[in-house]
C-alpha cells in the first residue's frame, strides 16, 4: 500500500504535467487564415517577343528555323578543303585518345587488383556439426 505522501507526490506530478501540456499547446496554433493578396496584372501582355510587337519594332525579326540546314559535317559549308582534311583528322585522333584511356583506365584496375592482397581479408562462414 502506498502512503499519502506517495499519492500526493503522484498528484503533484501529474498536475505538473497537465499544466505543462496546457501551456505548451497554445504554441502549437498555426495561426491567422492566410488570405491571397491582389497584385494588378495588364489587360493584354505587351512583351517584346509577342509576335504583335515584332511586325511593327524595327530591329527585331521572327525566328526562322532552317530545319533544312546541314546538320552532319557543319564545317563542310564554309567549302574549304583543308578545314574537311582537319575535321577528318579530330576525328581519328579523337577515337585514338579514347583507346588510350580505355587502356589506362585498364592498367589503372590492374594495378588496384594486385595491390589488394596487401589488404587483410575478412570472411565469415557458418556451419553445423553433430556428434
Amino acid at each position: 500500500m502506498r502512503s499519502r505522501t506517495d499519492i500526493l507526490k503522484m498528484n503533484s506530478a501529474a498536475i505538473a504535467a497537465a499544466i505543462l501540456i496546457c501551456l505548451s499547446l497554445p504554441g502549437c496554433v498555426v495561426g491567422p487564415h492566410y488570405h491571397k493578396g491582389s497584385a494588378p496584372t495588364p489587360a493584354a501582355p505587351n512583351y517584346k517577343e509577342s509576335p504583335v510587337n515584332f511586325q511593327d519594332a524595327e530591329g527585331w525579326k521572327v525566328a526562322s528555323p532552317q530545319d533544312a540546314m546541314l546538320r552532319g559535317n557543319w564545317w563542310e559549308i564554309f567549302q574549304q578543303p583543308e578545314l574537311n582534311d582537319l575535321e577528318q583528322q579530330l576525328n581519328i585522333n579523337n577515337q585514338n585518345i579514347k583507346v588510350y584511356f580505355e587502356n589506362f583506365l585498364a592498367a589503372r584496375a590492374q594495378i588496384r587488383e594486385a595491390r589488394a592482397q596487401y589488404y587483410p581479408t575478412v570472411s565469415v562462414g557458418a556451419g553445423v556439426t553433430r556428434s
